[in-house]
């Protein structure tokens, strides 16, 4: 199976190979932490090439914003909006565990986080940013929305 290619993390002693010590844990911790980077580098670069902004435009850098109704919302490091994205990852990679149970985790890992960065990128999607806007016409007027 091509999932028995990738690395298997874990505790291990090492292997001696030529005098030197080989760390087969330390070396799958790189490779996967590589392949996550590079998808969450994949995620950025997809999302700035469909307009969004690499940090606020109000040129600050913050650490959380709590105001749901804030411009901000979604341009900061943290907001409401992280903790589902850390459940999805978590349901995602359960999801896998199931379908894949002798895949390595490095291997139901990266493929978590792939499909956690294609539905990112997916749902900030012109078209999905547009749809919501687009089936608001159908719903009842409320004195808020009422012009």
């Amino acid at each position: 199976m091509w999932l028995s290619n990738w690395p298997k993390v874990g505790l291990g002693a090492g292997k001696a190979y030529h005098g030197r010590v080989s760390d087969p844990s330390a070396r799958s911790v790189r490779i996967v932490t590589a392949v996550v980077l590079s998808l969450v580098a994949v995620q950025a670069l997809g999302l700035h090439a469909m307009g969004r902004v690499w940090i606020c435009t109000c040129g600050t850098i913050r650490l959380w914003v709590g105001d749901i109704w804030s411009p901000e919302l979604s341009q900061q490091l943290f907001d409401w909006y992280t903790p589902s994205h850390i459940v999805h990852g978590v349901v995602f990679y359960g999801l896998l565990r199931l379908a894949l149970p002798k895949a390595p985790v490095a291997a139901r890992l990266a493929i978590a986080v792939g499909i956690e960065v294609a539905w990112e990128i997916a749902e900030n999607s012109p078209w999905v940013i547009a749809r919501p806007t687009a089936s608001r016409r159908w719903l009842p007027a409320t004195p808020a929305t009422a012009s």
